[in-house]
């Protein structure tokens, strides 16, 4: 049915939960995870109760072990449950019901834990840790990589469907928001994984385009210009990552090369000289209609 893994990176401290089933939606049902407390992946015929009390009950003090306990002594249904339970420090237990159905593993160590059910092959599991302890990646492409991986060795025996990945902070801030650093779901889509990698992709572009700006903002223009030329090389294009580079170029002073970027993206659409107008009539761009329409 279903391939997880959960884990804390060693270096930050985040905790991460990331999944992939043939099953509609299946961040809903499967990835739990809470910063400062820990991540648990409820799966095979789920326990919701197992993803949001066993939280609760690590925040209250419990270890993985004695949560995972209760839960399954709890639990009338144990037989067809698979639950694995990580907290902040990186202790982790795992459960597999002996009526999951085969091929039905799992494997857990400090800092992580991977589990399956309803596999098509018996070498998911070991793939997969294979996958994330080799992996030199990021943390959370890290635990994509150790899901695509599950799906190279064979994966789920009914196919993909949907997949999640949710990363929050190791120490939480207070504020729920702040503290999930990453937390995206494919829902239904013929591969969920190379959609869910498109997405992610995607994200790391607009943080480097948030970084830019920032970057000008503190008048590091040279590292802000040479940050924004990456992007002009990722496979993914987004005129609009031009707009509000050069819209913050005019607004520290750079006029002539805001001007000349501005020029290129209006070429695109006229809407974007009408957005600029806007911005020009609300004193949020430091041009005059003039020298815009002029430099057109």
């Amino acid at each position: 049915m279903t391939y997880s893994i959960i884990a804390v990176d060693k270096e930050t401290g985040a905790i991460g939960v990331a999944v992939q089933s043939h099953y509609f939606a299946v961040a809903h049902c499967t990835p739990y995870a809470k910063a400062g407390v820990g991540a648990v992946a409820a799966q095979a015929y789920t326990n919701r109760r197992h993803g949001e009390y066993g939280l609760q009950l690590l925040s209250e003090g419990m270890l993985p072990e004695e949560v995972l306990s209760k839960l399954i002594k709890e639990d009338s249904d144990r037989d067809i449950r698979q639950t694995a339970i990580i907290d902040s420090k990186g202790n982790t237990a795992v459960y597999t019901g002996k009526k999951c159905i085969k091929f039905a593993e799992h494997k857990n160590s400090s800092f992580y834990s991977i589990q399956a059910n309803l596999m098509k092959t018996d070498l998911v599991i070991s793939s997969m840790e294979k996958a994330f302890m080799e992996s030199k990646s990021s943390f959370v492409f890290s635990l994509l990589e150790t899901l695509e991986a599950a799906e190279k060795a064979g994966g789920d025996l009914r196919g993909m469907q949907s997949a999640s990945i949710k990363v929050v902070k190791g120490e939480s801030s207070g504020s729920d928001i702040e503290d999930v650093l990453i937390d995206f779901h494919i829902y239904d889509h013929d591969n969920p994984l190379l959609e869910l990698r498109r997405n992610l992709k995607i994200n790391e572009a607009y943080k480097d385009a948030t970084r830019s700006i920032q970057l000008l903002k503190e008048d590091k223009i040279e590292d802000a210009i040479s940050l924004h030329q990456k992007l002009k090389l990722l496979e993914y294009k987004n005129v609009e990552f031009d707009f509000w580079f050069a819209v913050e170029l005019a607004n520290s002073g750079n006029k002539k090369e805001s001007i000349e970027m501005l020029k290129a993206v209006i070429k695109n659409s006229s809407n974007w000289e009408e957005l600029a107008f806007r911005l020009i009539d609300s004193n949020q761009l430091n041009l005059s209609r003039e020298e815009l329409i002029v430099s057109s």
